[in-house]
């Protein structure tokens, strides 16, 4: 669906820069919007592609796509924070849908009606619903449809987990009824990005989200697809809970096979599309809508209607004939080799290579020995220096 758009030499590059230039991604994060879930490159990214989804489904005619390409280029250099972005974002769909429709004075309440209507159709009405999903199965997803009860996750080992950490009473480490057959859809492909990088979410907040793992920097390490980082994560949990050998096997078990059914070193951003209307879900009122709205003026207008979101749980099977899938590369495609030097944490650079069982670098017992011979060294150059004035 958006293969034309990306492959263009000039969107190629912008993804680039996106990734790889502070001037992009270095922006300001908000409570506002979800974005305090996104951590680095992965906020911008995601953003960008939800701009391009929006021109594909809203606008659909390449004609004007250079105009709108050189305004959201300079609105991600420009404007230094999400939010913002976003809703700039938002305006430019707005104001070009204006012109498609031959609107030359967009503040005119009856214009502003006309491109909300045509807007309210194209990405509501007859808009999707979005799943992220894992990136492994979208070929299977395609093939046979996507069957609510056989998702494919290791959940029977994951069950036993479960039952364990139930015991330790830390049973919220890992909220999910692996027996209850349901999938939630979402409007927003920006939160369906979020998604796939992160499924299933139940293994990632496992990994890398939970009270034994305080600091933000593990947050996108399973978005990253970082074994190693996840693995130490993990092992931080583990020791957390003071689990026994057999525990600590059932444990390492379950995330190794979860890691390796999904293929997750090597997972993109896969999206699951299904047409809004199979569902018979409570659409905005558009009508009230346009009332309740008469005084925010074009722009804001726009932005309101947009940042409306619905969710929805779908607990029958989906046929294929139904679905779209959506494959988009990570923001690992893009970076060059010396900034992916650049963002490793000082976690991945003292983290073992080695794959044994609860194998650990001595790294802190290598640093307090340095700091030993340090100091008796810097001692000796005082201890010479005072006998050699005396």
């Amino acid at each position: 669906m958006l293969e034309e758009i990306i492959r263009r030499e000039d969107v190629s590059k912008l993804l680039e820069d996106i990734c790889n230039s502070a001037r992009y991604y270095d922006k300001k994060s908000s409570n506002s919007m979800g974005y305090q879930m996104y951590f680095g490159v992965e906020q911008i990214l995601f953003l960008f592609y939800d701009a391009l989804f929006k021109y594909k489904i809203i606008i659909d005619d390449m004609s004007y796509f250079g105009d709108f390409f050189e305004q959201i280029d300079k609105l991600i250099r420009k404007i230094d924070n999400f939010y913002d972005i976003s809703n700039g974002i938002n305006r430019i769909i707005g104001r070009i849908c204006a012109f498609k429709l031959g609107i030359k004075d967009v503040e005119d309440e009856e214009s502003t009606e006309e491109v909300v209507r045509y807007i309210y159709d194209k990405y509501m009405v007859n808009g999707y619903y979005i799943h992220g999903f894992s990136s492994h199965f979208s070929g299977k997803v395609l093939e046979n449809g996507f069957p609510i009860d056989q998702y494919g996750h290791v959940y029977d080992k994951f069950k036993k987990v479960q039952k364990i950490l139930n015991e330790k009473n830390h049973g919220a480490l890992l909220d999910k009824n692996f027996d209850k057959k349901k999938v939630e859809f979402t409007d927003s492909l920006l939160m369906g990005c979020y998604y796939s990088v992160n499924a299933p979410m139940f293994f990632s907040n496992l990994v890398c989200r939970n009270e034994f793992l305080k600091k933000q920097e593990y947050v996108d390490d399973y978005s990253k697809n970082d074994y190693n980082a996840c693995l130490k994560n993990f092992y931080k949990v583990i020791y957390g809970l003071d689990l026994s050998e057999t525990e600590k096997n059932t444990f390492v078990d379950a995330f190794k096979s979860e890691w390796k059914l999904i293929d997750k070193s090597h997972s993109n951003i896969s999206l699951m599309l299904i047409p809004r209307d199979l569902f018979k879900d409570e659409l905005l009122d558009i009508d009230n809508f346009l009332k309740n709205n008469k005084e925010l003026g074009f722009a804001d207008t726009i932005c309101k209607l947009f940042n409306i979101r619905s969710n929805i749980v779908v607990c029958d099977d989906i046929m294929k004939r139904h679905i779209k899938i959506i494959n988009l590369d990570g923001y690992k495609k893009f970076v060059k080799e010396e900034k992916k030097e650049n963002i490793k944490t000082e976690l991945e650079r003292t983290f073992i290579t080695s794959d044994d069982e609860f194998a650990f670098s001595n790294t802190y017992g290598k640093v307090s020995m340095l700091l030993l011979v340090g100091t008796l060294l810097i001692a000796l150059g005082v201890i010479l220096t005072i006998l050699m004035f005396s």
